[in-house]
């Protein structure tokens, strides 16, 4: 099941794809990507649309969302920094843990989202 989203960070409006088994609003687990810094919410060759879609079928849900100007995401590309990208995540993870929380959350990034992936999850520990 997949479902359009919409969270805030730093005034931008950030879009996303929530994708979760079909079974319930609920979560045990969940995953968030982030792509890369040209990159956007599908991955090069649709890889994070797969992959979410793999664990959604295995029970884990999943969120891909687009940075601060990119995809259909809000803001300016050329205003993106690490520190931006890692705003946007943990404004990804809040809006999940809001959602979800009780699930245990995974950051997965490509490129320079797993750098973000990495200062994200220096902010949010858990």
């Amino acid at each position: 099941m997949e479902e359009w989203v919409g969270f805030d960070s730093s005034g931008s409006r950030l879009v996303g794809v929530l994708t979760r088994p079909d079974r319930a609003n609920s979560a045990d687990a969940c995953v968030i990507f982030i792509h890369g810094w040209g990159g956007y919410r599908i991955g090069p060759h649709r890889l994070i649309v797969k992959v979410s879609r793999t664990l959604a079928e295995r029970g884990i849900c999943c969120l891909r969302f687009d940075l601060r100007g990119r995809g259909d995401s809000e803001g300016k590309p050329d205003a993106a920094t690490l520190d931006t990208m890692i705003e946007d995540t943990c404004a990804a993870i809040d809006f999940l843990r809001a959602r979800f929380p009780d699930a245990e959350m995974s950051l997965w990034g490509i490129c320079s989202g797993g750098n973000v992936a990495i200062g994200a999850a220096t902010l949010r520990p858990k």
